[in-house]
């Protein structure tokens, strides 16, 4: 018999059962650990519906979900990650709806945060070919650059008929390189950093034919 639920311990729990011998099997399940936390908003409110994203092996979220009304999350915790932290290991909250974000941290053994959302950054921009007409349906990423070395966790938008793009509410405090993502493209990305203003616009974004082609 193999007895396992996605919310225990992931190992699950085995017996033998024999034929004849076996009356009763009984099992101690033990809750999985968690990441656990509450957002804030900047005058320190609950916010519900934030979008929680937890990066801890892989730049891709390793797993996700909203705040509830009351401003609380919580994500499983795998009992190996403690010794599998990266640099880029953190939770990302964005509240789109207020343009909102932050980035924290994790540290081995930290599973209880607060979260502080602050208003985000917005980077906007145009991409078009190289007759400067406007290109739609064109998906951008920024790419959050927080440790040297190859580039990690990604925020998406998608150009518009106008060829423009809109990305928001990106973590303050990070540099981040704007690469549309289109096989072939031989540009340089744009790389931005807060500065006075949230609202940053980045350098247009040109496509050769041939990068057209391969799309």
């Amino acid at each position: 018999m193999h007895v396992q639920k996605h919310w225990f311990q992931e190992n699950g729990f085995h017996t033998n059962i024999h034929a004849g011998q076996t009356t009763a099997v009984d099992f101690n399940l033990v809750p999985v650990p968690k990441i656990t936390g509450r957002v804030l908003s900047p005058t320190g409110k609950p916010v519900s519906k934030a979008q929680v994203s937890a990066f801890i092996t892989d730049p891709s979220p390793d797993f996700e979900t909203q705040s509830k009304a009351d401003g609380t999350f919580d994500l499983p915790w795998h009992r190996n990650w403690d010794r599998q932290i990266r640099p880029y290991s953190g939770v990302i909250v964005r509240d789109l709806t207020n343009g909102l974000a932050s980035y924290v941290r994790l540290l081995a053994g930290n599973r209880q945060l607060v979260v502080n959302l602050a208003p985000g950054i917005k980077i906007t921009g145009r991409v078009s070919d190289n007759k400067d007409h406007p290109l739609p349906y064109i998906p951008v990423a920024a790419f959050l650059r927080d440790t040297p070395g190859p580039t990690r966790v990604q925020f998406q938008g998608t150009t518009g008929a106008d060829g423009r793009f809109e990305i928001d509410a990106l973590p303050i405090g990070h540099i981040y390189e704007i690469w549309p993502l289109v096989q072939g493209y031989r540009g340089s990305p744009a790389r931005v950093s807060q500065t006075q203003t949230n609202d940053l616009e980045v350098p247009p974004i040109v496509l050769d034919d041939d990068q057209l082609q391969a799309r």
